[in-house]
């Protein structure tokens, strides 16, 4: 969780970024004190740390959540207000797992 700052040029916005509303709120809060978008670096995202076959509904939600559907309402909100302006910047920062795997994080059971 990121904590408020002092300095007039870093906004935070509190919520879950899986939930639509968030972002609305975030993008709104961005344009109603700057005026304007003109970066979104979408840098959450979550992994459960255990193996696939024992990943609950729960987990999946939460994963598709947070990677698939916060990502698609920020970046779609973010978007609309940079090409009002016909200007912006989109940073996309994904996973380092792929190039650090886990070995104790199997993705089958062994017995």
């Amino acid at each position: 969780s990121i904590e408020r700052s002092d300095d007039d040029d870093i906004l935070v916005v509190s919520g879950d970024i899986a939930d639509p509303k968030t972002a609305e709120r975030v993008i709104a809060a961005g344009v109603d004190r700057f005026g304007r978008i003109d970066t979104l670096i979408n840098n959450a995202g979550m992994f459960i740390s255990k193996p696939f076959i024992r990943y609950t509904e729960e987990d999946f939600m939460a994963i598709l959540g947070v990677n698939i559907a916060g990502f698609f309402h920020i970046t779609q909100r973010a978007a609309a207000e940079m090409e009002k302006k016909s200007s912006g910047h989109i940073v996309q920062v994904t996973t380092s797992l792929v190039a650090h795997p886990n070995t104790a994080v199997r993705s089958e059971e062994h017995t």
